[in-house]
């Protein structure tokens, strides 16, 4: 979400609200960080398809 204000308020989110599913579902924050640094360039990519399909090998 993307927050703004003092005290902050939410403006907006980033994502529509299956993204965020699809994004929480791949459990990133529990990658081992080798995995994570290894699928850095996918989830700066913005192309989820292509993060799940990473995420599974």
């Amino acid at each position: 979400m993307v927050y703004a204000g003092n005290p902050a308020r939410e403006i907006k989110k980033r994502f529509k609200p299956d993204v965020i599913a699809r994004l929480l579902k791949l459990k990133i924050y529990d990658w081992p960080e080798e995995k994570f640094e290894k699928l850095k360039p996918f989830l700066c990519a913005g192309d989820i398809e292509a993060l799940e399909k990473a995420a599974l090998l």
